[in-house]
Formats: C-alpha cells, sequence, structure tokens
C-alpha cells in the first residue's frame, strides 16, 4: 500500500484548480491572529505557476474536516500577495460566506 504523500496531493489539486503545472517553492508558516487570539495556524506551500494566464504564483493548503479533506489555493493577484495575504482572504470569505447562510 503506498502511503499518502501531503504535497504531491496538495501540488496535483493545485494544478488541477488553475489547469496548469505547478512547482513547490517554498513552504510559510502562518499565524493568523484576531483580537489576541489564534484563529488559523498552518503550512501555507507557495507554487511558481507555469502556462497559468492568470498568475504566476499560488498559495495552498489543505483543511481537514470530519467528512474528507478540502483543499484551498489562491492565485498572487488583486490584493494577495503573500501567503499570509492568502489566509486572510480565505477567512474573510468564509466569514461572508457563513454570514451569508444565517440570512
Amino acid at each position: 500500500m503506498t502511503e499518502p504523500d501531503p504535497l504531491a496531493d496538495l501540488t496535483a489539486a493545485v494544478e488541477q484548480f488553475h489547469g496548469c503545472k505547478a512547482e513547490p517553492e517554498e513552504a510559510v508558516r502562518v499565524v493568523e491572529m484576531f483580537r489576541g487570539k489564534v484563529i488559523w495556524e498552518g503550512t501555507v506551500q507557495v507554487y511558481k505557476l507555469t502556462g497559468c494566464p492568470q498568475g504566476e504564483r499560488a498559495f495552498a493548503w489543505s483543511v481537514d474536516t470530519p467528512e474528507k479533506r478540502l483543499y484551498i489555493s489562491l492565485l498572487e493577484q488583486g490584493g494577495i500577495h503573500s501567503a499570509q495575504d492568502a489566509v486572510r482572504i480565505a477567512i474573510a470569505a468564509e466569514v461572508e460566506s457563513d454570514s451569508m447562510d444565517g440570512q
């Protein structure tokens, strides 16, 4: 039986999301705080993208839920220039989605 390879799985997800070749560049540890408390802590993989008209880099990580593993990948564009920016945007999108669900 083959052991899972988290980096290979994440890389495959990034390539599928963005439709281009993704090469891992570096792993960045991110700790996001809100009102003095840690709200997210993890490692974000930075990728160099080849053949992607939307951008040259992506930031990606996975999140385990009780049902499955989710993969998140955001392109370096707009207000996203770092792993920290990507995490902040993802958190904001989740909060907005949660607040829309409650309406």
